[in-house]
């Protein structure tokens, strides 16, 4: 009876819900968090851009095969082709639409879509992207943090 008794006090107790409440993802949390990411990207702030995702994110960038073809990238190596990328064109223009958030029930996470474009006149011609992005957004420590980022990359000029 003593079992039972603790065990209905735990299923019963207010604490699984809040902890399920904290774990929650809020569309405007994760309006805030892409308008940030392109802030940071716009300014080459790759401290900041790192700082949106989790430690353990996954990040898989699907380019063309003269551009590295398919990476699946940790933080570190993401970071180091952020800032390669901003050294060899640091005047391209950096562009996200097409946004869409779909929160997932209660909250747990959010996907989130979106198209980035960036062009730059470099070596003599005019290069330009578009990127297809799709990240999973997860709560941790009550903030919003991109879990999974997959890039698909192509690029016209080259």
């Amino acid at each position: 009876m003593k079992t039972w008794m603790m065990w209905l006090a735990l299923v019963a107790s207010p604490w699984p819900a809040t902890a399920s409440a904290a774990a929650a993802v809020t569309r405007e949390q994760v309006v805030a968090l892409v308008d940030t990411v392109t802030t940071a990207v716009r300014r080459h702030d790759a401290d900041t851009v790192l700082a949106s995702f989790t430690p353990d994110a996954k990040i898989t960038v699907v380019a063309p095969a003269r551009l590295g073809g398919t990476r699946r990238l940790a933080l570190s190596e993401y970071r180091a082709m952020l800032i390669g990328g901003w050294r060899q064109l640091p005047d391209s223009a950096y562009e996200v639409s097409d946004i869409v958030i779909e929160l997932a029930e209660g909250g747990r996470s959010a996907t989130v879509t979106s198209t980035v474009r960036e062009a730059v006149d470099a070596y003599g011609k005019s290069l330009s992207s578009t990127t297809q992005q799709r990240m999973t957004v997860v709560a941790r420590a009550g903030k919003p943090k991109i879990a999974f980022l997959h890039a698909v990359f192509r690029v016209k000029g080259l």
